[in-house]
């Protein structure tokens, strides 16, 4: 979907550092820079409405906004030997951030596969399940509080991982439909400030596989993603969790089903956590549709069970513009509807809620 605006500029210097391999480039050529440099804009605005039982009148305001953006510097160099080697820098474009990079990584990738370090993804988020959806993600969008959004807490769809933890990954070539992935972050931290403080995780491994195979009229996949770590708070145990989950296409119709077990990681003996999302999306030239549903099942004393259920729709304009499409935009609706059980030690009443949203977005 990401659209690229290559840069023209006098002189540029990139230095991109893979293990032993370093790569500087210094150049006084635009037309050659326009080759291998690049930069990315998105930005997102949400406008949501909502009603939660457990939350006062009082103390909602509803309907609220939120605005998100992103700018990614991107490098790409092929040498004639077949390598290539890149690099891409993330930055958050909130104004009440303070720490505006979110990622930053470089990699080197051959007939060897490819090779990653830096703050990026690891390898169980990349080749994880990712439920079906369109525009803001029905269920697997962020409409909850726990998310930066409105109300309801957070469905569990994927496994907890390292995130963008300072990490090395390493993705083999993949053979016969099957891709395989792993990852290593020594800390729970990144950047150049890196250390361990109490509390955090050490030594964090993530896995990942997934196998794609075409057939006539649509496709399937499967995927399959694991993660461990030492945890360092007292009390709480260490970090176990696993996810599995398969998507079928068909035509214009793409059905999945994931289930995501993070045991009781990082949380007191016997504290789990799991969930199972079933999403399906329906797309007609500009049009998409989506609907899904999460169940998540928490066991801690104070934590409660949560059902959610969500439809959605989503319109992409992407303009001709001098014989290319180099900018999309896309405005979306969702509306989320969420039921919470008691808490486990009854402390806490059942409620329910729902999320309304109206979502736009452009990228070039």
């Amino acid at each position: 979907m990401s659209k690229v605006r290559r840069l023209g500029v006098a002189a540029v210097a990139l230095p991109f550092a893979v293990g032993a391999i370093v790569v500087t480039n210094n150049s006084t050529k635009a037309a050659d820079i326009n080759d291998y440099v690049a930069i990315d804009y998105s930005s997102e605005f949400v406008l949501g409405a909502y009603d939660d039982d457990s939350t006062a009148d009082a103390d909602e305001n509803s309907p609220e906004m939120r605005a998100f953006g992103e700018v990614h510097f991107k490098g790409k160099f092929q040498t004639d030997s077949g390598l290539t080697i890149g690099g891409e820098i993330e930055f958050d474009a909130a104004s009440d951030s303070t720490n505006n990079i979110d990622e930053i990584y470089a990699y080197l990738s051959g007939d060897f596969g490819r090779l990653e370090v830096g703050d990026q993804d690891g390898a169980a988020d990349k080749l994880g399940w990712g439920v079906p959806n369109v525009g803001f993600g029905q269920v697997d969008g962020d409409w909850s509080a726990d998310d930066d959004g409105f109300a309801g807490q957070s469905p569990i769809i994927g496994l907890d991982e390292s995130g963008d933890d300072t990490k090395i990954t390493y993705y083999p070539p993949k053979m016969a439909g099957i891709q395989l992935g792993v990852s290593w972050s020594p800390l729970d931290d990144e950047g150049n400030t890196a250390e361990i403080a109490a509390g955090e995780e050490t030594d964090q491994i993530e896995v990942g596989a997934s196998y794609s195979q075409d057939f006539a009229g649509g496709s399937i996949e499967f995927n399959g993603a694991w993660f461990q770590a030492t945890d360092n708070d007292a009390g709480d145990e260490d970090h176990q969790t696993w996810s599995i989950g398969a998507t079928v296409e068909i035509d214009s119709i793409t059905v999945g089903i994931g289930h995501a077990d993070n045991g009781d990681s990082g949380r007191g003996e016997g504290e789990d956590e799991s969930g199972t999302t079933l999403g399906a999306t329906y797309e007609q030239g500009a049009w998409g549709f989506g609907t899904s549903y999460n169940t998540a099942e928490l066991d801690a004393a104070a934590s409660r069970n949560q059902d959610a259920w969500s439809v959605g729709t989503a319109y992409t304009f992407a303009p001709e513009i001098n014989g290319a499409t180099p900018l999309e935009a896309v405005i979306a609706a969702d509306l989320t509807f969420f039921d919470r059980d008691a808490s486990n030690n009854g402390a806490t009443a059942e409620d329910d809620g729902w999320v309304a949203i109206l979502y736009t977005a452009i990228e070039f």
